[in-house]
């Protein structure tokens, strides 16, 4: 029954992976309307590298969305769900409100043991050190209804956004991996990306699947942004 679920949650990734990446897609930043870039507010996980808090953050709106709770992620096990789902406490994406000068919050603490996936098994072809690293990755956070998303673009022009990646131990990331599941997309390429314990900025061209960098503070010149999607 196990093997029956997981298979499930396996074809429901592949279905919506397009999607996700999809997010990341960045539009003219010339063409967004809204509060200007991603700075301001906190920027990074404190004390403790498991409990992410961020506040204040200014939003740009290429769409104007239905409702200012984002809390709904993707994980492997049962596929779009409130967050809730998958990580522990009570966490929250939520913007001060649907317009120009809103601010966004983000309280997340680790995600649930059980929801966490091996990532050499994920990568076969990479180099993953230490083999045993285990992690969760969220590309995106949506409206309950999914029809609208709150994304990281950048830092930089072009096929660039920033994702989250939780891990429970320190580990690097080398080379290719052929992804069997699309987790982390097929033939996803790291460039020795060390991610540290907890939760994870990685920059990601999305145009070749490239994994760049890692950090635990918000990078520069990142914009977060509200588009529609479905």
């Amino acid at each position: 029954m196990k093997s029956l679920i997981k298979l499930f949650g396996i074809i429901a990734l592949v279905a919506i992976f397009g999607f996700s990446m999809a997010s990341c897609d960045n539009d003219s930043p010339g063409d967004n309307g809204g509060a200007g870039g991603g700075g301001g507010g906190g920027g990074g996980n404190g004390d403790d590298p498991t409990e992410l808090r961020l506040s204040g953050v200014a939003v740009t709106f290429t769409k104007t969305p239905v409702a200012t709770n984002f809390g709904r992620i993707w994980g492997l096990s049962s596929g779009k769900q409130p967050m809730g789902t998958y990580i522990t406490g009570t966490p929250s994406v939520q913007l001060t409100g649907t317009t120009p000068g809103s601010t966004l919050s983000i309280v997340m603490d680790a995600p649930k043991a059980s929801e966490l996936i091996t990532i050499s098994d994920e990568l076969p072809g990479a180099t993953v050190s230490p083999s045993d690293a285990k992690g969760f990755i969220i590309y995106d956070f949506e409206t309950a209804d999914g029809s609208h998303y709150l994304t990281m673009d950048g830092p930089g022009a072009g096929s660039i956004c920033t994702i989250f990646i939780f891990v429970d131990k320190d580990v690097t990331i080398n080379g290719t991996g052929t992804d069997p599941y699309s987790y982390f997309g097929l033939n996803a390429t790291f460039e020795n990306v060390s991610l540290s314990r907890g939760w994870n900025f990685v920059v990601l061209n999305y145009s070749t699947n490239t994994f760049q960098s890692a950090s635990q503070t918000q990078p520069e010149g990142v914009t977060w942004r509200v588009d529609g999607g479905g």
